[in-house]
């Protein structure tokens, strides 16, 4: 219920508003599909009704994520591009948290994760400044779902002061990535799923493929894939960096992986290396190396394989 619903055209007022929080709803637990189709309701409807630039921009950064989770990466580039806000240069902008998801899923969608890494890193910071353990929680946990080592100590201090079941199933999570645990990173999965975060559920399960695959433990690591794919498909459709490396089990490293990710978009060696903050030399010697660990001898059959196990 609402106390200000204008006299006329109440209904229409109750729908912009239902589509904008289930649209939030969606996302957060991972339905992908209903999040993308609620999002770009709430857009129609706040556009026809002049709902207001901050929701908005809200709804805007949510599509954005939700084409990004589902692998769709022009798309949510496009979308985060035409958020008003992005072009707006203002520090609440900046330290906005939903800007920050939104933007490093994209990166992370278009196959740049330290990029995205690395975006989510100063934001926790900077929420940490500000006291917003709660958006720590959230920021931290999406590094450690993109495989980030380093964030088991901080979200371990944040499940003894943060309420609820979100922040011990991250720090969960994040102490059995470190430790290379597929066992800590299947019962993570377990917790988010059990508390509906189906998307990091299937992140944290597929880690744990990937984990037991190198570990040589066959039977663990396929039936760690087969929760993970059954995650994804609940999501509606879910295609992120975790999946994808559990699908691609190559036996090259994750800035390799990265590097073929962002030559599959067509970027060349040097837009990759700017990319990247990297030497166009050291992309080329990655390529190079992954090249011959998996026994191709181009580029462009580097590139063919890792797609073609995907």
């Amino acid at each position: 219920d609402t106390v200000d619903v204008p006299i006329e055209g109440s209904w229409q007022f109750a729908e912009s508003w239902h589509a904008f929080v289930a649209g939030l709803s969606a996302i957060s637990r991972g339905a992908l599909a209903d999040a993308h189709r609620l999002c770009l309701e709430s857009l129609a409807d706040f556009s026809a009704r002049d709902g207001g630039s901050m929701r908005k921009m809200l709804a805007r950064l949510w599509l954005a994520s939700a084409d990004a989770m589902s692998g769709r990466a022009e798309d949510a580039r496009r979308e985060f591009t035409a958020t008003p806000w992005w072009q707006a240069d203002s520090d609440a902008c900046a330290r906005d948290p939903d800007r920050t998801l939104a933007h490093a899923w994209v990166c992370a969608a278009e196959g740049a994760v330290s990029e995205a890494v690395s975006i989510i890193r100063a934001a926790a910071v900077q929420e940490r400044r500000l006291g917003r353990v709660g958006w720590e929680v959230m920021l931290l946990q999406t590094a450690t779902q993109f495989g980030d080592h380093t964030t088991a100590e901080r979200l371990a201090e944040l499940a003894r002061v943060v309420r609820g079941p979100r922040a011990v199933a991250a720090a969960a999570h994040a102490v059995a990535l470190a430790a290379a645990d597929g066992d800590g990173l299947v019962a993570a999965s377990k917790q988010y799923e059990y508390f509906g975060d189906r998307l990091a559920a299937a992140d944290a399960a597929a880690q744990a493929a990937t984990v037991y695959q190198q570990a040589g433990l066959r039977g663990s690591g396929l039936s760690a894939a087969t929760v993970a794919e059954r995650l994804a498909a609940e999501c509606g459709g879910a295609d992120t960096p975790a999946l994808r490396a559990a699908a691609t089990p190559l036996s090259i490293t994750a800035r390799q992986r990265e590097i073929v990710a962002l030559a599959a978009q067509g970027l060349t060696n040097t837009a990759i290396a700017e990319r990247l903050g990297m030497s166009r030399r050291s992309v080329e010697g990655h390529i190079f190396r992954a090249c011959q660990r998996v026994g191709v001898n181009s580029r462009d059959q580097l590139v063919e394989l890792v797609l073609g196990r995907r």
